[in-house]
C-alpha cells in the first residue's frame, strides 16, 4: 500500500505565534503579465495559489528572475511536453519592470519561518490549491500585518512574491518600464531554450 506523507494546513494557533520577518526592498522586482491588465493589477483568483477568492486582500504576484516568472507562466504547458504557445496568448504577454521599496514579508523559504509555522513545502507546493490558499488566508490575517509572502518557484527554486493589496503595498510599486513580448529579446531567447513553438 502507498504511502502518504502529511499535508501540513496551517495550525489553530497560527495567529499567536510570532513569525519572523522581513523588511525590506525587493531586489529587481519583474512581472509577466497581459498587457490589457497593466504592470499592476492585484486579484483573488482560485486558480493561482495564494489568492483565494475568499481572502482578505487581492494579491499581485512578481519575481526577481526572468527565468522564473516566465516559468510560473508558462512552465505547466512547457513540463507538460505540449511544446507549442498560441502565438495570440504569446503577443498579450507583456514584461515590466517594477521598483518597489520597503514591504513586511514573510519568507518561506526561510527555516526558521518554516519550523515557527511548522510548514513544509510540500503544503504550498501541493495541488490542492486549497491548501496553499488556507495559508494564504492564515498569514493575510496575522496580527503582524504581513504585505507580502517570499516562496521558492515550483519549477527551478527561484525567488517568487504574492504581493498583498494593502496601503503600503500600493505605496510601494513604482512601474518602470513595459514592453511587450513581441519586442523583448529575452522572451525569444526563452522560446529557444525550451524549444517552444508559436502556432
Amino acid at each position: 500500500m502507498m504511502q502518504k506523507r502529511p499535508i501540513y494546513l496551517p495550525p489553530a494557533d497560527l495567529a499567536e505565534r510570532e513569525i519572523p520577518f522581513r523588511y525590506e526592498s525587493i531586489r529587481a522586482p519583474l512581472r509577466i503579465h497581459r498587457c490589457e491588465y497593466g504592470a499592476v493589477y492585484f486579484s483573488r483568483n482560485p486558480s493561482h495559489r495564494f489568492s483565494p477568492i475568499d481572502g482578505a486582500h487581492e494579491v499581485l504576484y512578481i519575481g526577481n528572475k526572468f527565468s522564473t516568472a516566465f516559468l510560473e507562466v508558462f512552465g505547466d504547458r512547457i513540463y507538460q511536453n505540449r511544446l507549442t504557445i498560441d502565438a495570440t496568448n504569446w503577443a498579450s504577454q507583456c514584461h515590466s519592470i517594477l521598483k518597489i521599496t520597503a514591504l513586511k514579508t514573510v519568507d518561506l523559504t526561510a527555516p526558521e519561518t518554516l519550523a515557527t509555522l511548522s510548514l513544509d513545502l510540500a503544503a504550498i507546493h501541493a495541488h490542492d490549491l486549497e491548501i496553499p490558499q488556507a495559508w494564504a488566508k492564515g498569514l493575510m490575517n496575522h496580527p503582524t500585518g504581513f504585505d507580502a509572502i517570499l516562496f521558492p518557484s515550483r519549477f527551478d527554486g527561484g525567488d517568487c512574491y504574492a504581493l498583498f493589496n494593502t496601503e503600503a503595498t500600493r505605496n510601494a510599486i513604482e512601474v518602470v518600464e513595459t514592453t511587450p513580448f513581441e519586442e523583448l529579446g529575452g522572451a525569444a531567447t526563452m522560446l529557444d531554450h525550451y524549444q517552444v513553438a508559436l502556432i
